[in-house]
């Protein structure tokens, strides 16, 4: 089994894939034996089930996250052209409205009475 290690996600998807098959063997061989344990086929049936419901879950959420990342790349990528690197834009730094620049981080003084 090979591991992604740029993705986690590859590698568990593989994990689960094996286990579902592994479970999915054990459950036919105990519906197989005679007579067949009831007990045992049912609750890895159930396994199954919970296994295949987080898998979906876990793909669905790595499809998100791919997405998520597709987008931000885009956006980076528009970003870069309205304002390619080594350009500087000394309006970036100004405030669009000059009242909004009379504000200072600095202490205010105010003078004691006698």
């Amino acid at each position: 089994m090979l591991i992604n290690f740029e993705d986690p996600a590859e590698g568990t998807f593989e994990i689960v894939a094996e286990t579902l098959d592994e479970l999915k063997a054990l459950a036919e061989a105990e519906e197989a034996k005679d007579p067949p344990d009831e007990y045992f086929p049912t609750l890895l049936r159930e396994k199954h089930s919970e296994l295949e419901a987080a898998a979906a879950a876990a793909a669905a959420a790595a499809a998100a996250r791919q997405e998520l990342e597709q987008q931000q790349q885009l956006l980076r990528q528009q970003q870069e052209q309205q304002h390619p690197k080594g350009e500087t834009d000394a309006d970036s730094a100004q405030p669009e409205n000059a009242a909004e620049a009379t504000h200072s981080d600095a202490p205010i003084e105010v003078n004691p009475k006698p």
